[in-house]
């Protein structure tokens, strides 16, 4: 989808809290089975990866001063706030509420790889569970940066009628050198405006899970700042 096109998205999918904008969604049963299909991968996930919740604590500690793990309030689906877990990646204290930048100053020499390998994500699994994001969606942004980006693109605030994700079209596909905040944000919803107009269906979300996995294991792409 063209930029000219995210542009063109016809009113209606203005959000409403209240609404759903008269948007495409799957049916009841496709929903369950997603939900379902969230919680066997976050569940089997943590599982198999579990030992990093040993070692990495240790190493971010010796690593840079502070937390093992990062909290932060994040927009989830309607606007509803929640907090979002990480492994910390940055120095405490450091204006955490804006735009992460290619060769971001914020971000430790532990926290540089730990972002170019996605491990310090794992967390997030926790949230999968807890029902405050998918494994499939659009990325929770905070409050300042969301605004920031409505104020250059007010559609981008249609985002919110859908449950945020670890990992979905703008993952796999948007993340570019650039660090203009603009370019970002029609970058961006162009990916994310996919959710709005088609439904994500069990076959799409299994796609997904398949194409990230190829992502991880074959690919080698510095799309993490």
């Amino acid at each position: 989808m063209s930029i000219d096109q995210v542009l063109a998205l016809p009113e209606q999918l203005s959000f409403s809290a209240q609404s759903n904008g008269g948007l495409l969604q799957a049916s009841r049963l496709q929903q369950g089975i997603i939900r379902l299909l969230d919680l066997l991968i976050a569940a089997g996930a943590l599982f198999l990866l579990s030992p990093f919740f040993l070692v990495l604590p240790v190493l971010i500690k010796l690593n840079s001063p502070g937390k093992a793990f990062f909290v932060q309030r994040r927009l989830g689906l309607g606007g509803r706030p929640f907090h979002l877990l990480k492994f910390r990646t940055m120095r405490e204290n450091r204006n955490l509420g804006r735009w992460t930048v290619k060769n971001d100053p914020r971000i430790t020499r532990l926290g540089k790889l730990l972002r170019q390998l996605h491990l310090d994500e794992i967390p997030q699994l926790i949230n999968v569970i807890r029902g405050d994001n998918s494994i499939i969606g659009p990325r929770a942004y905070t409050w300042e940066v969301h605004d920031q980006v409505c104020r250059i693109l007010p559609k981008f605030n249609n985002r919110l009628l859908v449950k945020p994700g670890l990992t979905g079209w703008s993952d796999l596909g948007g993340r570019t050198g650039s660090n203009s905040l603009d370019h970002h944000a029609y970058l961006f919803l162009a990916y994310d405006s996919r959710y709005l107009t088609s439904p994500l269906t069990v076959d799409m979300y299994l796609g997904f899970v398949a194409r990230t996995i190829k992502y991880f294991l074959f690919e080698v792409r510095d799309r993490a700042y």
